[in-house]
């Protein structure tokens, strides 16, 4: 064999090494959290297109390709449902290697067309970044008589549909809300510390003398701390989430506070809203206060943008900002959910 020969064989067999071991690298990247399809392509001889099937991607859904061609080939992504609109498209030549993400909630199909090539092959794979957690929800008697825990429930359920869509992270509950009387804002409260600072059933604020009281975060029957760490509420695998139709108070700096609603920052499963500090059972903002305090849970901090879900106080439901996106798939990708 002629030694020019045997030098482009050899060249030929390590490049088709790498390239099944790298195909092998960004398969197995992460690959155990996520559910992994993938579709062969060959393009040769009279076979000049590949059309693969139609998808519908949620979340953080992604394309991992792995292609390789003796010239150039075109891979295109189109949208069927809106006649083969072009979504994403680009030319390439050799050796393809690279992830797509799929625009949110836009139907798709991958289309693969060689150009220059006679010859295309390898594979794509459609990454299902989709995980499921266990979640539940309690209210308290008061939030009860405001609403019916149907629309309590169907208020969470709302907030953690924009979660699914965006971040691809299913809160799965049982399909409803639980009263418990462990989170009523008396001091006749299962758990409750004896004594109580306070004797109201309503307010919590400075004008009841709680403001120069270290101990509100443990012995108030209304305070963050304590109703975020009743020791039948908790689990160290279930996300839950406490709905209150009481005003809800913490200590900031030593200084008494009001709030709308807390995670647990050391849990990272636990949280509360009050329906009173989150702006009312029948609106929008209910909706958001509950994805705020999930956020913090998946490990997001505040933002400064005020459109933000993460905004302090509030922006609008159903929208987070980039770094928030990518600090998701981020934590996702760690095993940290």
């Amino acid at each position: 064999m002629k030694r020019k020969t045997f030098r482009r064989i050899t060249a030929m067999l390590l490049t088709t090494a790498m390239f099944v071991g790298m195909i092998a690298t960004m398969l197995s990247s992460s690959a155990g959290v996520y559910n992994d399809t993938t579709y062969n392509v060959v393009l040769t001889g009279a076979t000049t297109d590949y059309s693969g099937p139609w998808f519908y991607p949620t979340g953080d859904d992604h394309a991992v390709f792995a292609l390789q061609g003796n010239g150039t080939y075109n891979i295109k992504i189109v949208n069927p449902d809106q006649g083969n609109k072009v979504i994403f498209e680009e030319l390439r030549n050799g050796v393809s290697l690279f992830h797509y993400k799929f625009p949110n909630s836009v139907d798709a199909r991958v289309i693969i067309t060689r150009v220059g090539a006679t010859q295309v092959t390898g594979n794509w794979t459609f990454r299902n970044r989709r995980i499921t957690r266990s979640a539940r929800v309690f209210h308290d008697s008061s939030a009860a008589s405001m609403a019916n825990s149907g629309d309590i429930f169907t208020k969470y359920a709302h907030a953690t549909v924009g979660i699914w869509e965006k971040f691809g992270v299913l809160l799965q509950t049982n399909g409803q809300t639980t009263l418990t009387n462990h989170l009523n804002g008396d001091r006749n409260s299962p758990h409750h510390p004896t004594p109580c600072q306070r004797n109201t059933i309503y307010l919590c604020d400075d004008s009841l003398g709680c403001s120069n009281n270290n101990n509100c975060k443990t012995q108030h029957h209304r305070s963050l701390n304590r109703l975020l760490n009743i020791p039948d509420l908790r689990s160290t695998s279930i996300y839950t989430f406490r709905i209150v139709g009481h005003r809800i108070c913490h200590l900031d700096s030593g200084i008494h506070k009001g709030a709308g609603g807390a995670a647990d920052p050391l849990s990272r499963k636990d949280s509360i809203m009050s329906i009173i500090g989150g702006g009312g059972m029948y609106n929008n903002n209910l909706i958001m206060v509950i994805q705020h305090e999930l956020g913090h849970n998946f490990n997001l901090q505040h933002c400064n943008n005020a459109s933000c879900v993460m905004y302090p106080g509030g922006g609008f439901m159903n929208y987070w900002c980039n770094p928030h996106v990518e600090m998701m798939t981020f934590v996702k990708d760690g095993g940290n959910l």
